[in-house]
């Protein structure tokens, strides 16, 4: 059983460090980062399967395909078993939020950059995706976290 977390946002300094920050503290699992929504719908469609479990991080405000238009996309493609969206997101907007609740695969929002408060909710959400038990990863060593 492999966990990929895959980051979805256009802007690659955010996904640097989001990659960053997730491959040091957060998760343990394979990173993927994409900058266009279509590109991750892409390896999902050909990725996919029950074995796998798949966390990711997605940004709502993207050029030709949206985290909301994503959202859609995958809707009943892809199983909630196995497959969890964090939203990460510059957008404040309480409808922003509402709307990407209403969607099954959403389990947490938060308000990008990641901080380091947020990891732990990060990995608690990939926890029980992969039933792993491999050794903790949080919290931290003491020291900044790289960025």
């Amino acid at each position: 059983m492999t966990l990929k977390t895959l980051i979805i946002d256009d802007d690659p300094v955010m996904c640097m460090i989001h990659n960053r920050v997730l491959k040091e503290y957060a998760t343990g699992s394979e990173m993927h980062t994409f900058n266009r929504a279509q590109d991750a719908l892409h390896f999902l469609e050909d990725d996919y399967g029950p074995e796998n479990h798949y966390l990711l991080l997605l940004d709502i405000c993207m050029p030709v395909m949206n985290g909301f238009e994503f959202l859609k996309a995958i809707a009943g493609r892809f199983s909630g078993q196995n497959l969890k969206v964090i939203m990460v997101s510059s957008s404040i907007d309480p409808a922003d939020r509402l709307m990407a609740f209403s969607f099954h695969h959403v389990a947490h929002y938060m308000v990008k950059p990641l901080r380091p408060a947020e990891l732990g909710k990060i990995r608690e959400l990939a926890i029980p995706i992969t039933s792993l038990h491999a050794k903790s990863l949080w919290p931290p060593a003491k020291g900044n976290i790289g960025y």
